[in-house]
């Protein structure tokens, strides 16, 4: 993994959190906020009741992040204008804390 960026994260909810758990990858459905400022490529902290539950590198960028949350992937199209990834953080790029 590249260097955790400080104080930037992706805050998320039971559903998302039970389905890292499993080995699933990050979906836009699950995220509640994001805090701080990154961009797409960045390793950031995933957070589950202000507890850090996972790192991984981002497909998105915070703002970005912040227009997709608690949408479901098949709606991407319909909210950014340039579609990288149907998942926030690929579970292949993301490691359990």
């Amino acid at each position: 993994f590249t260097r955790l960026k400080n104080d930037c994260s992706i805050i998320i909810d039971e559903g998302a959190y039970k389905a890292i758990l499993k080995n699933a990858s990050l979906l836009p459905i699950g995220i509640l906020r994001t805090k701080g400022r990154f961009q797409r490529g960045d390793c950031v902290e995933v957070l589950f009741k202000n507890k850090r539950v996972a790192i991984g590198i981002s497909e998105y960028s915070s703002s970005e992040i912040e227009k997709i949350k608690n949408i479901k992937s098949a709606q991407l199209n319909e909210v950014l204008s340039a579609v990288t990834s149907k998942v926030v953080l690929h579970k292949n790029n993301m490691q359990l804390t």
